[in-house]
């Protein structure tokens, strides 16, 4: 199977709705319409590494009850 790798991966248009492909997943470009947020720690408001739509049970670092920590957050609490 051939790919376009200016097709979007999410919604399979071509356009100008894209993220650029450095920040796609296989130099694929990303729909910005379905672009995926990154979670924010609760106590400093760095973006952490996980996305929000990642469950709780597959992260490091979040506390019930409150929210995702970064690593320093943390590391000092």
């Amino acid at each position: 199977m051939i790919m376009n790798k200016e097709l979007c991966i999410n919604c399979n248009e071509v356009g100008s709705h894209f993220v650029p492909p450095s920040l796609g997943e296989e130099g694929f470009f990303i729909c910005k319409k379905n672009k995926r947020e990154k979670d924010l720690c609760v106590l400093c408001g760095k973006e952490t590494k996980y996305y929000k739509d990642t469950h709780v049970d597959l992260r490091e670092n979040y506390v019930d009850g409150a929210g995702q920590l970064c690593g320093n957050c943390s590391d000092n609490v």
